[in-house]
Formats: structure tokens, C-alpha cells, sequence
């Protein structure tokens, strides 16, 4: 059963994502707006400025302070491993149509889900993906299989060249082969 309180939809608002793999409920501002029952992802728009983020797991509340504005996004994630948050700013798009292609690989021992620009992709240990991204900046997570967990975060600046290479694995930060791409380094984690 989910039950959800709709939110009035703000012209300059803030991204909230709440991600759970287990029974939750969500308050923003004291007032409760989600109770989920089966692994879930709730989407809310927030109005810009402070809000007071809490989310009960597990018979355990565990409460934010968070600042939106219009070109943030927070991803709150909720599983067995605990609930970690993650503040990231939205990539900018260029338009101009050009792609790269970017292999990414995992050298872990376990599944890892990579999450480019929100599309998922869960990778097998030693596993492997093609993907083509547009030129520009990115945003990236590399998380538990499960994606209850935060490894790592950041931007991907990918530029116009050959194929490139992101090796990913659990626990530690991804690894960049290639020139003209970067992994920026503008993460609050």
C-alpha cells in the first residue's frame, strides 16, 4: 500500500527522491507525505529554501536540514545497509547532438549499480557496459547492487575523442581512461 500526500507543484522548486528498499515513511516540514510498504522511489518538487526532511526506517527516524533551490536535486536512499543522502547539482544540457561512447567496467567481486544522468544500470562482478552520453556534463553514483548505498558521486565531463573507459568497483572512487573526459571533484560527500 502506498499512500501519498500530494505536493502543490512549485515553478522554481527543488528535487527531493526518496529511494527504499524496505517499509518508510517520509515527512518533509513536519508533515508526512509518503507512507510505502514495498521497495518504492517517490519523486517530490519542493519549494526553494530550507526544509526538514525526515524518514522512519526500521522503527529508527532519521531527520535532514536540507537547502533546495531550483538546481538542486536530493536523493535520499533507504535500504538494509541504512539511509545515506546525496546532494547533487542537476548536469546542464548542450544540445549540440554529439555522443562518445563510454565502456563502463566493473573490477569488483560483486554487482554494483552505476546511475548516469538518473538512467541505472546494474553491472555483474567483472562486468561490462557500452553506452553512448552526450558531450557535456554528466552526473554519476556508483552504488551498492542493491543501491542502498552511496559509494561514490560526482560529475562526468565527457568531450568529443575516442571511447573511453570508466572502471568502477565497490567502496572506492571511479577510475577515468581516456583524454578530454574528467570526473570532477564537486561532491559534498
Amino acid at each position: 500500500m502506498i499512500l501519498l500526500t500530494i505536493l502543490t507543484p512549485i515553478a522554481l522548486a527543488g528535487i527531493l527522491r526518496v529511494e527504499t528498499t524496505l517499509p518508510a515513511e517520509v515527512a518533509v516540514d513536519d508533515v508526512k507525505v509518503a507512507t510505502v510498504m514495498v521497495p518504492s522511489s517517490l519523486h517530490f518538487n519542493l519549494a526553494d529554501g530550507q526544509h526538514k526532511v525526515s524518514i522512519w526506517v526500521e522503527g529508527t527516524r532519521t531527520n535532514y536540514d536540507l537547502v533546495l533551490s531550483k538546481e538542486s536535486a536530493v536523493t535520499i536512499v533507504a535500504g538494509q545497509g541504512g539511509v545515506s543522502v546525496d546532494m547533487t547539482q542537476p548536469a546542464p544540457t548542450n544540445g549540440s547532438g554529439s555522443t562518445r561512447q563510454l565502456q563502463v567496467r566493473s573490477t569488483s567481486n560483486i554487482e554494483i549499480t552505476v546511475i548516469i544522468d538518473g538512467e541505472r544500470m546494474t553491472l555483474p562482478p567483472a562486468g561490462q557496459r557500452e553506452i553512448d552520453l552526450a558531450i557535456g556534463l554528466h552526473t554519476i553514483q556508483v552504488r551498492s547492487a542493491e543501491g542502498t548505498v552511496i559509494w561514490a558521486q560526482d560529475t562526468l565531463q565527457i568531450e568529443p575523442g575516442e571511447p573511453a573507459i570508466l572502471q568502477v568497483t565497490d567502496g572506492v572512487a571511479p577510475e577515468l581512461f581516456g583524454e578530454a573526459i574528467v570526473f570532477g571533484s564537486e561532491s559534498p560527500l
